[in-house]
């Protein structure tokens, strides 16, 4: 019998970049075959916009190609019949600094900065407003199908607290329900849009999204990679009896090097790049650790049950044990809390990060000029198929 093998999608944050994220997912739903879809998927920001598509879609790729290719280029909404004369008239630096004032399917400038721009800072919490971004989503997400579908999670940031704030799908709350009765922030149980826009409202750009009297900014400004919310669902994916296996793949938007900014421009970008970075090096390492961890912890299971069996040998290591500790047995190692919260972890079996390898002129996140979105497309595909996505990766 061939094994069952549970996938996660782990997206991350990075504005326009996510059209990188697109290309990879489309890559993988392309190799893995018909009928493929994602037990989990996390996100953060603009991977919290993909994932609530993927989840949210009865033709997940086919809706997340037009979102990327008909809605967020800055001049989607032009008319078909006069595209040709605006990408004649419009060059391709010009298309880039229109983001600046606004982007039709996501935000648009605030008035107060049309009407008086010196006093605006002082009248506004933020430069832009997100209704539009509300629109798209209710135009291209499915509610009832985000939250029956695979697991999904998203994050965002308190922004009286500071902490982190989780919201999860009915399906991911339903995966969960054994282990606590509040796993997730979002109290109602269900995942909605506005926790969607709250995971990127990314300041002082976009507003603080109000959801129960609470007010979010950008997840991105915890952590930008959703790794341990993926790594959490997977362990709540239960054995059915038939094997299953756990595959973690993580999509990276921002990468830490990148190359010496020589104007202001490329200084600001390359400022938000270092402070949005993944630490995805060092996400690795641990996680590789924590596999290790979680085939030893195995071990001693099956030690603790072996030992069980044989009760001549227990009560010879109980005497050994009580030489070295006075009062220490094998039943209470077997009873520990610890012990019993370590068991509960399961192993990640497959693991893979399709980096970001798109040229430095294709880093800047709030380009949303239809020549970039579309190179961002091209070499995250280009990326998952090096990575040979198709084909689950040992976790090594």
């Amino acid at each position: 019998m061939s094994e069952k093998i549970l996938t996660a999608v782990a997206l991350q944050g990075g504005g326009a970049l996510g059209a990188y994220e697109y290309g990879a997912v489309r890559a993988l739903y392309e190799a893995r075959g018909h009928g493929f879809r994602p037990a989990v998927i996390t996100g953060i920001s603009i991977g919290a916009i993909n994932a609530a598509v993927l989840a949210g879609s009865k033709n997940p790729i086919a809706t997340l190609d037009k979102v990327w290719r008909e809605r967020l280029p800055v001049l989607a909404t032009v008319p078909a019949p006069f595209k040709p004369l605006a990408d004649l008239l419009i060059p391709h630096k010009a298309e880039e600094l229109l983001s600046a004032l606004g982007n039709p399917s996501m935000y648009r400038l605030r008035p107060e900065y049309f009407l008086a721009p010196l006093l605006a800072p002082l009248l506004t919490a933020s430069i832009y407003d997100t209704s539009p971004l509300h629109q798209t989503l209710k135009a291209e997400v499915d509610l009832g199908m985000l939250n029956s579908s695979c697991q999904v999670v998203v994050t965002a940031v308190d922004v009286e607290s500071g902490k982190l704030a989780r919201f999860g799908n009915k399906s991911s709350w339903d995966a969960a329900r054994t282990d606590t009765d509040r796993p997730f922030d979002n109290q109602e149980g269900l995942l909605s849009l506005e926790h969607v826009v709250a995971s990127g409202s990314l300041p002082p750009g976009f507003p603080m999204t109000e959801i129960g009297g609470r007010f979010y900014w950008d997840g991105g400004l915890h952590s930008n990679t959703p790794l341990s919310e993926a790594i959490n669902c997977l362990e709540n994916c239960h054995d059915d009896g038939n094997g299953i296996k756990r595959e973690l793949i993580v999509v990276e938007l921002v990468p830490m090097a990148g190359e010496k900014p020589h104007n202001l421009k490329e200084v600001l970008s390359r400022f938000f790049n270092m402070i949005f970075a993944s630490k995805l090096e060092l996400d690795t390492k641990l996680f590789k650790r924590y596999s290790d961890f979680v085939d030893l912890v195995d071990k001693i299971k099956l030690l603790l049950d072996e030992i069980d069996k044989d009760k001549e040998s227990e009560e010879r290591l109980n005497k050994a044990l009580n030489a070295r500790s006075e009062g220490l047995t094998i039943d209470e190692i077997r009873h520990h809390s610890g012990i019993a919260e370590l068991i509960r972890h399961e192993k990640i079996d497959y693991f893979s990060m399709i980096p970001f390898t798109a040229g430095q002129e294709f880093r800047n996140a709030s380009d949303f000029s239809t020549a970039s979105i579309e190179a961002r497309i091209q070499s995250g595909h280009e990326a998952a198929r090096r990575a040979n996505v198709g084909r689950p990766q040992p976790v090594r």
